[in-house]
């Protein structure tokens, strides 16, 4: 490319030096128009020569390549095509190659920037495919945790309720036992009752001179028959056949005194009989609680294992989330890199398309008929005159 440059660089210092030879001949003319005209003409032309120079200006060239090319141009794109002489031609050329390495240039810009969408684009559909992936795979651990969420709350549950029922069993075995042990006392009350003061009053022991202490505990007694469905006509009739010895009793009274022995009797027997169940139902009651124990054991168990379940299904849907979210952070910097890309490919195109409407100008300039001024255009002596000082 150095070479290139040197050789370009030579070709228009000697082209800039015969055109400033061909200048100075063509001023000698005598038939020559105003200056004024002249000028005008130069300016117009050097107007539509815009287009060139900046299309000279974006090309590859160092720096004095440059200047030369801007100098020499409006001199070599002068007049029509079959009246230019050899070196206008050849500048002509020279700039059409700059032109087309700069169109090739520019086109391979464009084909890179393509390049880049492409891939771009190519790795789009590919995240698309991750996160569709990486999103199944979190709704699936999401479902997963959801259900092993809601075994969870039924083994809290269960084992709630299986808590209250081991509780509840152990508040009827305590309930059992204080019955027992009131039932065991009361059964012992009336024993004593019977042993003693039963006793004394059936068989009117107590002198008479001690009718206070009798009158005490017939109340004691009647109070304790009342307790246990001693009718009103036994109440107001026992006490008279107690004051009575067993021998003074008549008939009634003494029916009257059975009958208040065989209801502390039949109590008596009841009280038997309740504890006699107390002992069936204290095993039922301590295998009830022995079951319900076994249940909340096995309750615990089962929401211990839940609870490690739910802590692993808790970690893998963070860990799904997260690869998730991972893959989306990814496509959202591919979606900034696509615009950079897009961008970057709609401003090679226009820099494309810019130099090709550059160098459509340019070959419309090179390749148009132009009137040109005499003082404007060599003659054949002139360049007879540049090809002998060349």
């Amino acid at each position: 490319q150095a070479s290139s440059r040197l050789k370009s660089g030579s070709l228009l210092l000697l082209a800039t030096s015969r055109y400033r030879a061909m200048g100075k001949r063509a001023a000698a003319k005598a038939a020559s128009p105003s200056k004024a005209k002249v000028a005008k003409v130069e300016d117009e032309f050097t107007e539509e020569c815009q287009p060139v120079f900046d299309l000279i200006k974006q090309a590859d060239l160092s720096d004095g390549c440059q200047d030369m090319l801007l100098t020499v141009i409006p001199f070599c794109l002068r007049g029509s095509p079959g009246h230019r002489h050899e070196f206008q031609h050849k500048m002509a050329q020279a700039l059409e190659k700059v032109s087309s390495h700069l169109e090739e240039t520019k086109a391979t810009t464009v084909q890179q920037a393509e390049v880049a969408v492409q891939e771009v684009a190519t790795q789009q559909a590919e995240i698309a495919g991750k996160i569709a992936a990486a999103k199944s795979t979190a709704d699936e651990a999401r479902a997963h945790h959801n259900t092993v969420q809601e075994a969870l709350s039924a083994a809290n549950k269960a084992h709630s309720e299986a808590a209250a029922a081991v509780a509840a069993s152990k508040e009827s075995c305590r309930e059992g036992e204080e019955k027992q042990a009131e039932t065991t006392k009361e059964k012992a009350e009336y024993g004593q009752l019977v042993a003693d003061t039963w006793s004394t009053l059936k068989a009117c022991s107590i002198p008479g001179k001690q009718w206070r202490e009798r009158e005490k505990l017939i109340k004691v007694m009647t109070e304790m028959l009342k307790k246990i469905g001693m009718t009103s006509s036994l109440e107001s009739s026992l006490p008279v056949a107690l004051k009575l010895k067993p021998e003074e009793r008549g008939a009634f009274a003494t029916k009257t005194v059975e009958y208040a022995e065989a209801l502390v009797t039949k109590h008596l027997a009841a009280l038997d009989t309740k504890l006699t169940n107390f002992e069936a139902e204290a095993a039922t009651m301590a295998q009830a609680v022995t079951e319900a124990e076994a249940s909340l054991k096995s309750a615990r168990e089962i929401q211990t294992k839940c609870q490690d379940q739910f802590v692993e299904a808790e970690n893998s849907l963070v860990e799904k989330d997260e690869a998730l979210n991972a893959e989306k952070n990814i496509e959202n910097s591919l979606g900034s890199k696509a615009q950079e890309a897009k961008a970057s490919l709609e401003t090679a195109e226009g820099a494309l398309a810019d130099v090709k409407a550059l160098i459509a100008k340019f070959l419309t300039l090179r390749d148009q008929e132009k009137e040109v001024l005499p003082d404007l255009q060599a003659t054949e002596t002139d360049t007879a005159a540049m090809e002998a000082t060349a």
